[in-house]
């Protein structure tokens, strides 16, 4: 399901990218939106990073999303919002991390989603609200195999935060003339994952 909804997601954007938009029918409102944040820290093979005392490497990633859709005169809403935050920290195999006091190597990030999906019908007899929010955060930490380390202590940390709200909400169906259907449909696929990955030799 997450690679065909990636792939679909990927496939629009490329869509809004070359201008090919389209229109929705009366009644309708959606909207759409993407937030994409990376943070790499790569020291390469032959590298070499010296510190008299502590030393902290870090990579922050931060996605904040807000996507409010409001069919004040229509039937359907629909909203979609994803945000993708990733932060890397890396030691590749061949390089050197020295260090007289401590050493951290630090991967945080970020996801802030707030989707509101609102139909307040105007008189029909039928109003639909579907919310769909969707976020995939990574943090990772690692000192490949063939790095060294030296230091007094070694932290690896990975943390994903995240902070998350999915609301859909069909109005009331005053005046129609017949009797009302409401129907409101909120879906979230939310993935974080956080890694350390230490294979290198650390003298401590």
């Amino acid at each position: 399901i997450a690679d065909a909804l990636t792939a679909a997601e990927d496939a629009f954007r490329d869509k809004l990218e070359d201008d090919e938009l389209f229109e929705l029918p009366a009644g309708v409102a959606a909207a759409a939106e993407f937030v994409v944040a990376d943070a790499h820290v790569s020291v390469a093979s032959g590298a070499r990073i010296s510190a008299m005392a502590n030393a902290t490497i870090q990579a922050s990633a931060t996605a904040s999303l807000n996507v409010m859709t409001n069919a004040a005169d229509g039937y359907l809403g629909l909203s979609y919002g994803n945000v993708r935050p990733t932060a890397k920290v890396r030691f590749a195999m061949g390089s050197k991390l020295l260090a007289g006091g401590n050493v951290e190597l630090k991967s945080t990030t970020s996801s802030t989603l707030v989707m509101r999906t609102e139909v307040s019908n105007n008189g029909d007899a039928v109003g639909v609200s579907s919310s769909f929010g969707k976020t995939q955060a990574l943090s990772r930490a690692e000192v490949a195999a063939g790095a060294e380390v030296e230091a007094a202590n070694l932290t690896l940390f990975a943390e994903n935060t995240r902070s998350i709200e999915n609301k859909a909400i069909a109005g009331g169906f005053a005046d129609s003339g017949t009797a009302g259907v409401g129907a409101v449909l909120a879906v979230g696929f939310y993935v974080s994952a956080a890694e350390v990955m230490l294979a290198a030799t650390v003298t401590v």
